[in-house]
């Protein structure tokens, strides 16, 4: 599971959906006028699809290194990795959705 560049990784993906976030922040506020309801709708949704990332790289990045490491942790790794993949791709499907619908939003 960890490999000796897991944890910068990860960290780079942290601070990267940092700047994703800052950065919809600057573009919902460029374009909130022609956004209309749909648009905030979409925007708010996908903001809390990015902290569920910000979460998800987070706990790579710190807790999983130092649950890696105790052999009471080892023993559940396939079902745990399991639940992870799961949240994952139901945190992308999210954000996949909300991103279209904040799409439409400015379509106006």
């Amino acid at each position: 599971m960890l490999t000796p560049h897991w944890v910068p990784a990860h960290v780079a993906l942290l601070v990267a959906w940092v700047f994703v976030l800052f950065g919809l922040m600057g573009m919902y506020a460029r374009q909130a006028q022609r956004a209309g309801i749909l648009g905030l709708i979409g925007f708010l949704l996908t903001m809390v699809g990015g902290m569920g990332n910000l979460y998800f790289y987070f706990f790579h990045a710190f807790v999983a290194p130092v649950l890696a490491k105790d052999e009471g942790c080892v023993a559940t790794r396939e079902k745990g990795d399991e639940q992870m993949q799961a949240y994952y791709w139901k945190v992308y499907r999210h954000l996949l959705s909300t991103t279209i619908l904040t799409g439409f939003g400015s379509l106006n």
